[in-house]
């Protein structure tokens, strides 16, 4: 699995290419989201509609709804989001806004987790993200944890979480035989993250 898996992800990523960046030159759907209900440093997942997303939501062994995600990042007064993402170019760590990110020609639903973060916390949470992405850190192809500065997307919210509160343990990670990796539902089944809302198109 551990060689299998990057292998095979790596050449539906080069199919779906395209594909991709044509859907991502449409006009975006406006979803209506208060800005005011979100915070930076929020969990926003998406389950998308291509073969990769079907691959990465079943990396998830409890509950596969999603397939990819990201940090919410709120600059004057817009919704953005911050992901690692292997079909930008330069692949890596990009932010977008929320449209973009939730785009239902993308994915056919999305949903939104806060976790228990006091103010104090929450500034230290983002100002992690926002050096990583000055930081240009590129995607992980190979899908191996503390390999370098290479992150794949859920990767980079457990280390990031990870590192801002000091606890190794505080987003968990999954373990099939020797195989250790950080799936979709790692993120939000677990006892520091609380849904806010979720839709679907």
């Amino acid at each position: 699995m551990k060689r299998i898996f990057p292998a095979l992800l790596m050449s539906v990523i080069i199919f779906n290419a395209g594909i991709l960046l044509a859907i991502k030159s449409r006009p975006v759907a406006s979803v209506s989201i208060p800005i005011t209900s979100l915070k930076n440093g929020d969990l926003i997942l998406r389950n998308g509609k291509g073969i990769v997303s079907h691959w990465f939501r079943g990396m998830s062994l409890q509950d596969q709804q999603f397939s990819h995600a990201g940090l919410i990042n709120i600059e004057d007064n817009t919704v953005f989001v911050l992901h690692a993402y292997q079909e930008s170019n330069p692949s890596g760590l990009i932010k977008e806004t929320l449209d973009q990110f939730i785009n239902p020609d993308l994915c056919d639903k999305f949903a939104i987790y806060r976790y228990e973060l006091n103010t104090h916390q929450r500034n230290i949470v983002h100002g992690n993200m926002l050096k990583d992405l000055n930081s240009k850190i590129p995607f992980d192809d190979t899908f191996e944890l503390y390999n370098g500065k290479e992150v794949y997307c859920t990767e980079w919210i457990h280390d990031c979480l990870n590192k801002s509160m000091n606890d190794s343990n505080y987003i968990p990670k999954t373990i099939v035989k020797d195989f250790s990796y950080i799936s979709p539902d790692n993120l939000y089944l677990n006892s520091h993250a609380h849904k806010l809302l979720q839709k679907q198109y």
